[in-house]
């Protein structure tokens, strides 16, 4: 009687791996010199942005070569990234159907994963901005919603008040993924109608004579970026039921968690119940300082004046709500 053949359970080694991805890369590249320069070819998913965040990664790129890691190693099952940035391996992981943890210092790249990964309902969001615009253009309050450090400097009365009463409108929301949404259209709306200039990322205040913002300057600008992010959003929860996904409640399906925290001391590990081993780390780590580099915090700064950081992570800690996650040069 012949022994019954087993199929092999034996795993490749590291170096059958490494040639099977290089393999993937080659073909994908075929006989294009400059392929992985992707000039041209910067279109994708994970490119389509809710915020105006520094130093983005390229997409395209990170996800041949994520692709090229699955394919080769298809128990990859949790991705990683300690430093999150916009989320674009947060959205590369969930169209590739996988778990995914990630972690960053910076409240605002935090708001922004959480909105791209839990508010994907875009119908109840645009719900929700129609009634934020219509309570803050019937708000009559002058009043400043928020009070901050060289507040006058960095924003026009107008602007203030139409901030204001932006703010107030969105506080009013009770769903927590839509205050969600609506913080990071606040937070792009800050950033465009602030008196720093938006050719750069530093705070740089504009000349004199180009400060003119007013109320109906905010509620335009509001509406605008609302209405593109309802686009990015409804096209990637459209991508990811067509990789299926999402649940019949329209929520991914993987398992997601996001962790304020510094990752040059920790990284802090997901609570959930079985192992929360990574299987893949991609990221791409904060480089340089004020002088040789994008300041992250100091693109950050200014929205988060206006942000509820409660709405964001109860666990940022009081004193960097107030100042930021990096020190402020202006």
């Amino acid at each position: 009687m012949r022994p019954t053949s087993q199929k092999s359970t034996k795993r490749p080694s590291l170096g059958e791996i490494k040639t099977r991805i290089v393999n993937r890369l080659e073909a994908a590249a075929g006989n294009t010199t400059d392929y992985w320069d992707f000039r041209d070819r910067a279109e994708d998913l994970a490119s389509e942005r809710l915020f105006q965040y520094p130093a983005m990664m390229v997409p395209a790129l990170q996800k041949q070569i994520i692709i090229a890691i699955l394919r080769a190693r298809q128990d990859v099952r949790t991705l990683a990234d300690p430093f999150l940035g916009s989320g674009t391996i947060l959205a590369l992981a969930m169209l590739c159907g996988r778990n995914f943890v990630g972690q960053d210092i910076n409240p605002l790249a935090i708001l922004i994963c959480k909105t791209r990964a839990f508010s994907l309902d875009n119908e109840a969001l645009e719900a929700a901005v129609e009634r934020v615009c219509e309570a803050a253009k019937s708000d009559p309050s002058y009043e400043y919603a928020c009070r901050f450090m060289r507040q006058w400097k960095w924003f026009t009365r107008g602007a203030n008040i139409g901030l204001s009463r932006l703010r107030r409108a969105i506080i009013k929301e009770p769903e927590l993924n839509t205050r969600r949404f609506l913080w990071v259209c606040l937070a792009e709306t800050v950033r465009r109608n602030s008196n720093s200039r938006t050719s750069t990322y530093k705070l740089h205040a504009k000349p004199w004579n180009q400060q003119n913002t007013t109320v109906q300057d905010v509620f335009k600008s509001f509406l605008e970026i609302a209405q593109h992010n309802l686009t990015v959003v409804a096209n990637f929860r459209e991508a990811l039921a067509a990789a299926r996904q999402l649940t019949d409640d329209g929520k991914y399906r993987g398992r997601v968690k996001i962790v304020y925290g510094n990752t040059a001391v920790k990284m802090s590990a997901p609570d959930w119940n079985e192992d929360a081993k990574c299987d893949l780390v991609v990221t791409s780590p904060p480089y340089g300082d004020n002088q040789t580099t994008v300041p992250y915090g100091q693109a950050a700064w200014l929205p988060l004046q206006w942000i509820d950081i409660e709405d964001i992570d109860s666990s940022i800690p009081e004193m960097q709500r107030i100042s930021g996650p990096f020190v402020l040069i202006s």
